[in-house]
């Protein structure tokens, strides 16, 4: 919530005769103050949830430094069992949650850990009205105009640093579980939602963030 200020736009520590005499104005206050948000981003084999799985998922509280996240292993890739704990801790992580923030995440992210929990039947995904979302790739293609709304073209034209490349390469061995791959995965997943955080900061202000449920 943003900090009160009296009739003549100065804080208590500036104007105190003001806030004694009840000369402050009406403080606006946004719905989403006082909500747990939480930046989300997933790495996948396969655009498409029924002919991939899900690699690796992270999920940071805004203002905060830590980040949860659940990679895939070589045994569950092997045994068959694939993402099914990791999306099974996915769906418990984001209980914990009011709002979702994600870059290009109602076309993809949101419909892929859904389609995957179906998959493995876990029918507590929340449903609709459980969990608002708001994606920040729409606010910059409506209030940005740039060559391309990816996500490492955005933030390097901001100069918000820590976008990871990608290499095919790489994700071609963590399919199969290699672990230095995975752990890459990983690191790019987590710097994903790191530098989501800084760009939601930066244009947050030119767009109204409504009410949308996952």
């Amino acid at each position: 919530m943003k900090e009160p200020k009296c009739i003549h736009r100065h804080t208590i520590a500036t104007h105190p005769n003001c806030f004694r005499q009840n000369l402050v104005k009406d403080v606006k206050v946004n719905w989403w103050d006082g909500k747990k948000i939480g930046y989300f981003d997933i790495e996948v084999t396969d655009l498409r949830a029924d002919w991939g799985f899900t690699l690796s998922w992270c999920l940071k509280e805004r203002g905060k430094k830590e980040i949860t996240s659940s990679v895939i292993t070589k045994d569950e890739i092997f045994q068959y069992d694939f993402d099914k704990r990791v999306i099974r801790e996915l769906v418990d992580a984001i209980k914990g949650y009011d709002i979702l923030v994600t870059f290009f995440g109602k076309p993809f992210d949101v419909k892929y850990v859904r389609t995957r929990a179906l998959y493995w039947g876990y029918e507590d995904f929340p449903a609709y009205g459980d969990l608002f979302h708001w994606d920040v790739y729409f606010h910059v293609k409506k209030n940005m105009k740039l060559g391309s709304n990816r996500l490492a073209n955005v933030t390097q034209f901001l100069g918000i640093e820590g976008k990871t490349p990608l290499d095919p390469y790489t994700w071609t061995l963590a399919r199969v579980g290699d672990k230095k791959a995975l752990s890459y995965v990983l690191k790019h997943n987590e710097e994903d939602v790191k530098i989501l955080e800084r760009l939601h900061n930066r244009i947050g202000g030119f767009s109204k963030w409504i009410k949308t449920s996952i």
